[in-house]
């Protein structure tokens, strides 16, 4: 969850995937305004 100082809130979702040496190859974020009764 993300919080901004003019009240804005967000759902993150960060996916990583890795390669065989166990870094990180890709870096997706995913994010959704929450429904208005939740905010």
């Amino acid at each position: 969850e993300t919080r901004y100082a003019g009240g804005k809130i967000y759902l993150n979702i960060w996916q990583l995937t890795f390669d065989q040496d166990a870094r990180c190859s890709e870096y997706i974020e995913w994010y959704m305004v929450p429904p208005a009764d939740q905010e």
